[in-house]
Parts: C-alpha cells; sequence; structure tokens
C-alpha cells in the first residue's frame, strides 16, 4: 500500500481546499479514502486515480463512468453520449 496522505497534504496535491475534500466526501465523489479512527486518509494511488478520472478534453464532456472508455465520446457523435 502507498503512503497515506492527510486531508491537508491529499488537498495540497489536488489543487483544492481540505473543505472541498469534505464536501466531496459527504457527495460521495472524490478520491477514495480511508477513515482511521477520526483520522481521514488518501493514498497516493487513490489520488492519482481521482485525477485520471477527472481528465477532460473539453468542457462540454461529461464525467466517465467507470468502465467507460477513455476517449471521449465516441467520433461522428456530435452530443457527447457515449454509446
Amino acid at each position: 500500500m502507498s503512503r497515506l496522505e492527510t486531508e491537508r497534504d491529499a488537498a495540497e496535491r489536488l489543487g483544492v481546499s481540505v473543505r472541498t475534500l469534505q464536501k466531496w466526501r459527504l457527495q460521495g465523489d472524490g478520491p477514495r479514502f480511508v477513515k482511521l479512527g477520526q483520522a481521514v486518509r488518501s493514498g497516493g494511488q487513490d489520488l492519482e486515480a481521482h485525477m485520471e478520472s477527472s481528465r477532460r478534453r473539453s468542457t462540454s464532456e461529461s464525467p466517465r463512468k467507470p468502465g467507460q472508455p477513455s476517449g471521449g465520446p465516441q467520433s461522428g457523435n456530435h452530443l457527447g453520449v457515449y454509446k
């Protein structure tokens, strides 16, 4: 297992505030995390996976769902809908 990052370290690495990470957790978004008593930690691989899943080619591209191809909408599909 990779080194576990504190909330502050994870937020800094992602370029967001600690409050944003907390909000994401409440909404079921953001990187996966580990809860150790009161402490919340995120693994480096989970932070990388979250950044990769947030990667976009344009502002109109919708977030990928697990199992969806990373290439964006299929060519010829001008509505940006995945098949």
